[in-house]
């Protein structure tokens, strides 16, 4: 899979003063770009719920790095409380923001449906990152004012799944409840499908409202990677559809490292773009209007708005 990498992480710049938060950063492709950041010496935040688990992923770092200017921040994904609590946790600490990587994910658990009343999979991997973005772009427009345009920069980790079922989001059954006469799998699929279209809408309502600020948003399919998000899958039956497909979590890490701190993005004005491995633009699939994109954010403003979150 390298025979087409054109760019490799030791091209960042170096990132000193640089502040980031990588959500779902304590393992996969997460870990592997926190890591990265830090060895170009940016101060960086995995934002995770498990404080053991990424208290092993810093020990990890620290193996790796001389003084590596890491911390945890307290992060449920699950829970709306939890991801306003990060925010208000990371204000109490900093004055600037540089880099956000919305990055954690699940993909086809069983079906549940969190506290707040969302389907796990929708909130997980796109309604808490809507919020934890949504209340941390104050100080990234902040930090603009005394930034060269692209210095700050929202990576919002996507999938080519996003393709598999809709054009659009299904908001007349927003949580895909299970029935009778279709095969959970499936649902479960067009679960994950949904809340990676609706990255990819986020994606460019925040290109239409802010790259007049400077701020630089990119969606991206990082690959199909060997991670722990295939723990909800028959492992032998994803085995022999995707083996051939796999890469390591090392080489699944490039596009959005490379959309986080690489200089490329600004010379090569890939603003609102969809990226795919490796560092390459291409055209997502589905309703992508401006119409479409402004009626999932107001979607969004409105139910995080009557819970009292925005």
């Amino acid at each position: 899979m390298f025979n087409d990498l054109n760019w490799i992480t030791s091209q960042l710049p170096d990132l000193s003063d640089k502040v980031a938060i990588v959500t779902g950063a304590n393992s996969g492709i997460g870990f592997v770009t926190a890591r990265e950041l830090l060895r170009k010496n940016a101060k960086v935040y995995i934002a995770s719920r498990s404080k053991k688990r990424t208290e092993e992923a810093i020990k990890n770092i620290k193996e790796t790095l001389t003084n590596p200017n890491v911390f945890w921040l307290e992060y449920d994904a699950c829970d709306f409380k939890s991801v306003s609590n990060a925010v208000s946790a990371f204000k109490n600490k900093e004055l600037k923001l540089h880099i956000l990587v919305n990055n954690a994910g699940v993909m086809a658990p069983p079906y549940s449906e969190t506290k707040d009343g969302f389907e796990v999979q929708f909130q997980t991997n796109y309604l808490s990152h809507y919020l934890f973005t949504r209340l941390l772009l104050p100080i990234m427009k902040k930090t603009m004012e005394n930034e060269k345009e692209g210095a700050v920069r929202i990576i919002n980790v996507s999938s080519r799944a996003h393709s598999m079922f809709f054009k659009n989001i299904t908001y007349n059954d927003l949580n895909i409840k299970p029935f009778w006469y279709c095969p959970e799998l499936i649902l479960r699929w067009q679960r994950y499908a949904q809340s990676k279209l609706a990255l990819i809408l986020f994606t460019k309502s925040i290109y239409q409202k802010y790259s007049k600020d400077g701020i630089y948003v990119i969606s991206l399919h990082p690959g199909v990677i060997r991670t722990g998000l295939f723990k909800y899958t028959n492992f032998l039956k994803s085995f022999l559809i995707f083996s051939r497909l796999f890469i390591n979590q090392e080489e699944g890490a490039i596009t959005q490292i490379f959309a986080a701190a690489s200089n490329d993005i600004v010379e090569k004005k890939l603003n609102g773009e969809y990226l795919v491995p490796y560092c390459k633009r291409a055209i997502p699939y589905g309703d992508f209007s401006v119409e479409a994109s402004e009626k999932l954010w107001e979607f969004s403003e409105k139910e995080l708005k009557d819970r009292g979150y925005l």
